[in-house]
């Protein structure tokens, strides 16, 4: 299959789950309403990353299956990558739902980090680093990502 194609279906994919829910939050009234950290003004649509997270798993097991990065065929480190993807993309949406506390998103974030980055490895950067500091590193990336 043409990479072009997968991004156009990824793209496709995102686009129709995010309307069809932005249908649901509008049926169930799930709206953050703007506080002083808000960066909106208006009532807005929350939780609406989960069909964007949908979308990217999906899209990935496809272009996973079409053009595997590790060798031919699904190789584990892409289901555990899948599987702690979901589980962040849920957390986020409790989060979204009924505002956890940040002690609990933070530890909860921090644990499944620690354990993809042990699972899978940290991020390859070959001889330039020792392991440690990469697995440090790794893990820093990955908090980040998930707090931006």
């Amino acid at each position: 299959m043409n990479l072009i194609l997968l991004l156009l279906f990824s793209a496709s994919l995102s686009c129709v789950l995010s309307g069809r829910y932005i249908l649901l939050s509008k049926r169930y009234q799930l709206f953050d309403q703007p506080n002083q950290r808000s960066s909106h003004s208006e009532p807005t649509p929350t939780g609406g990353g989960l069909a964007i997270a949908g979308s990217v798993l999906i899209s990935c097991l496809a272009i996973h299956y079409y053009y595997p990065v590790f060798g031919a065929g699904f190789e584990w480190r892409t289901g555990i990558v899948v599987i702690f993807a979901l589980l962040i993309a849920l957390a986020s949406f409790c989060d979204d739902l009924q505002g956890l506390s940040v002690a609990v998103r933070l530890s909860l974030q921090g644990l499944l980090s620690l354990m993809l980055v042990f699972l899978v490895g940290p991020i390859p950067v070959g001889d330039v680093l020792p392991i440690g500091l990469s697995i440090l590193l790794s893990f820093i990336a990955l908090m980040w990502l998930l707090n931006l």
